[in-house]
């Protein structure tokens, strides 16, 4: 069997980055929680917070979802966008009244909230940063995997930080963006077979060193973005944009995972908690019932592992779900391989 081009794809999550010091979602979430009981700047807003917090839990609870790590920074960040627009938001005539306790806490003025979500983002851009180049060396088997494979590798990540562009090399990735500009556009993606990329990396929610520009147009930043600069999304509701590149990037992933000449898809460190990503994935094998999912995760129990994720996605099968019980790290060093695919997807049947 031979693992032809544009066979596979990756779709990073939080996970992926996790051993380079990058934290996950819901570890965010107690960052946050540390600075509000700790940080003199913060403790203003920890009640505020907590009450935000506990309506988002009530909210699962009330459908019986009563998972821990339900709140996590996208979630958090989410629910206090929609809060932020109040009398903006389409269904304000249909709401009755806030939440008592949140009208008290905000002086019926979501000024604190937008506050509060400032700090987070702010934060946010710390956490994404890495000590140590060797943190994320790891990573540089992508290349490695590249050249054994020979064509070039699509990763789909979900992720903000700059892992693989500092491990792998700018010169080695397209991103999207024009060498000399710096502005993104779609185009920079055509005419594959022309490119001297070894890796096509599409950042499904943005990055920490994207920045809006006044003209509209999303740019590649070196150094700090100001406050209002970030071009990152949050939550479900936000993950399908109208504006380029998220419109773009979502769409990409949805047509190369509908490409029957794609075998798998490799999910390293994704816990398959974004229901729109879990729509598209769950959408491709139903189109190709021979398609694999390749879960990369450092689960401890396989089959409870398969029936979270059948559950997530709202699938009654888990034929088409194979899973290893690895670390990212461990995976990308010891384990991706061309051999290792092959072995994982349906042999070819003989012709005759």
């Amino acid at each position: 069997m031979v693992l032809k081009a544009d066979s596979i794809l990756f779709l990073l999550g939080a996970g992926a980055s996790r051993e380079a010091g990058i934290p996950t979602s819901t570890m965010m979430i107690e960052n946050v929680e540390k600075l509000l009981l700790e940080n003199t700047e913060w403790k203003k807003h920890k009640e505020l917070y907590f009450c935000i917090k506990s309506s988002i839990i009530h909210r699962f609870g009330i459908v019986g979802d009563y998972d821990k790590n339900l709140v996590n920074i996208e979630t958090l960040v989410n629910t206090m966008d929609e809060l932020i627009k109040s009398i903006d938001h389409p269904i304000y005539p249909f709401v009755g009244s806030w939440v008592p306790r949140l009208t008290e806490l905000t002086n019926n003025d979501f000024k604190e909230i937008s506050e509060l979500r400032r700090k987070i983002v702010t934060e946010l851009y710390k956490w994404m940063k890495f000590d140590q180049n060797e943190n994320i060396a790891y990573y540089k088997n992508f290349l490695r995997f590249q050249s054994e494979h020979n064509f070039i590798t699509h990763i789909f990540s979900l992720n903000y930080d700059r892992c693989i562009e500092e491990a792998c090399g700018e010169e080695n990735i397209n991103r999207g963006f024009d060498p000399v500009s710096h502005i993104w556009n779609w185009r920079n993606f055509e005419n594959e077979e022309k490119s001297n990329y070894n890796i096509f990396l599409y950042k499904l929610h943005g990055s920490i060193d994207w920045a809006n520009t006044t003209s509209g147009f999303i740019k590649e930043k070196k150094g700090d973005i100001i406050d209002g600069e970030e071009a990152l999304i949050f939550g479900t509701t936000y993950k399908m944009q109208y504006l380029d590149p998220f419109l773009y990037l979502i769409y990409e992933f949805r047509q190369r995972t509908l490409d029957p000449k794609t075998e798998a898809i490799i999910c390293i460190g994704y816990s398959f908690g974004d229901e729109h990503i879990n729509g598209i994935i769950k959408q491709s094998i139903k189109d190709n019932p021979k398609r694999k999912i390749i879960v990369v995760f450092p689960f401890e129990n396989e089959n409870i592992e398969k029936k979270n994720i059948m559950k997530k996605m709202g699938i009654e099968t888990d034929e088409n779900i194979c899973c290893i019980q690895s670390k990212a790290k461990d995976f990308l060093e010891n384990t991706l391989s061309v051999k290792f695919i092959k072995n994982i997807l349906p042999q070819e049947e003989p012709p005759f």
